[in-house]
């Protein structure tokens, strides 16, 4: 059973929860630095992404960790090449490093059992900048939750695996991940706007920038002031290319 929310959930807030788009799976889609309006907190520490709102998105009947080493990450990841091993994928997703450990989704999952959440409220994204996704697909939940957030937040960043066979409208909010040129033309003819993972060896397609917040790019920016990874949404034009890491 989960606990009740208490003082430890002020800024760890429930977005939606409910069966997968992708599998059925019981899955939520939880907040966490969505501090109350006029806090002077920031929402994230992460040294990439800057000060955003981070949303996580994982199963609500099982924790991250075991979820990988069970194969249930499907309900997140769909069909993403890089899923764990153990549901069919490669199992290199960047956001499973320190897994034998528990990683970050964990520790929120954890927090979430132990202490509850609080439920939505959408003046907790008002004028803030979220990050659609810190784990898990956004494809998973329904567009429309997303969509809302959206309207009222300063800006946001999100990405998806699913492009080929998601809601057309994710177009508009989300870049479609890419691991190939062939990916990216095609998702390209989807209407997406495209992420895409190369090879330090790969030469840059034309209509594409490399990620300003990253090495190759310098350190430039973070994504908070970029905010390229955007789909259609805030009139982002480019599409963004990265050295795999």
């Amino acid at each position: 059973m989960l606990g009740m929310p208490t003082a430890k959930t002020k800024d760890r807030v429930v977005i939606w929860d409910g069966p997968s788009l992708l599998d059925g799976s019981p899955i939520m889609a939880i907040a966490t630095g969505a501090h109350p309006v006029g806090s002077k907190a920031r929402a994230s520490a992460n040294d990439k992404t800057g000060d955003m709102i981070q949303v996580t998105i994982m199963r609500s009947d099982v924790d991250p960790t075991q979820a990988l080493k069970d194969g249930l990450d499907v309900a997140v990841c769909g069909d993403c090449p890089h899923r764990s091993k153990a549901s069919g994928g490669a199992g290199d997703c960047y956001t499973h490093k320190n897994l034998r450990r528990g990683f970050a989704q964990t520790g929120t999952f954890k927090a979430h059992a132990a202490h509850g959440s609080l439920p939505f409220e959408l003046d907790r994204f008002r004028g803030r900048k979220v990050r659609f996704g810190a784990y898990g697909d956004p494809a998973a939940v329904p567009f429309e939750v997303w969509d809302e957030i959206y309207r009222v937040s300063d800006g946001f960043t999100g990405y998806t695996h699913q492009w080929a066979n998601a809601d057309p409208r994710f177009a508009e909010l989300f870049m479609a991940s890419a691991d190939s040129v062939e990916e990216r033309r095609a998702a390209r003819l989807k209407g997406y706007r495209t992420f895409r993972v190369r090879l330090a060896t790969e030469e840059r397609e034309r209509g594409e920038i490399v990620c300003p917040a990253s090495a190759e790019g310098g350190f430039k920016t973070q994504c908070e002031s970029c905010l390229q990874c955007s789909g259609h949404a805030l009139g982002r034009k480019l599409d963004i290319v990265i050295v795999k890491h």
